[in-house]
């Protein structure tokens, strides 16, 4: 399985930046220019065993994907997998830290798996890991220009 790891330090207290990521519709809005997300289902809270439904579309092609929320921990960390969508395996975690006063250190871990065997560790290698790395350094820093 391949690995992405990021953090950023967000101003705002913990409680409110977890609310604020737990609200599936938020976080269509943190998406880079070329990407469009949207979340087809009726949001859930979050909590184990939710899921949320959605549509990515992306230089003219247009997949869907299910997330499961497979843990929570209030205020803290959640974890959601990918149930249906382009990647054999995908799991994001998302752990909250207090950082100083009124700020949170916001970790995603994001463990994921190409399908098409050496060809997909190829496209990885290439491209995938690059392109994904991007994605959620701009998510992160759109997430922190709301609380700046």
């Amino acid at each position: 399985m391949a690995h992405i790891q990021h953090s950023v330090v967000i101003p705002v207290a913990r409680k409110d930046l977890f609310e604020f990521i737990s609200d599936y519709k938020k976080r269509t809005r943190l998406m880079p220019p070329d990407l469009s997300l949207e979340l087809t289902s009726i949001p859930l809270e979050l909590k184990k065993g939710a899921e949320h439904d959605f549509k990515i579309s992306r230089w003219g092609l247009n997949y869907s994907f299910t997330l499961l929320v497979e843990n929570v921990e209030p205020g803290e960390s959640f974890t959601e997998r990918s149930q249906f969508g382009v990647f054999e395996e995908w799991v994001n975690t998302f752990k909250l830290e207090d950082h100083g006063e009124n700020s949170t250190l916001l970790t995603n871990i994001i463990d994921y798996k190409l399908p098409l065997g050496v060809v997909g560790t190829l496209m990885d290698d290439l491209w995938m890991k690059n392109d994904m790395s991007r994605i959620l350094t701009f998510a992160h820093k759109k997430l922190k220009s709301f609380f700046e």
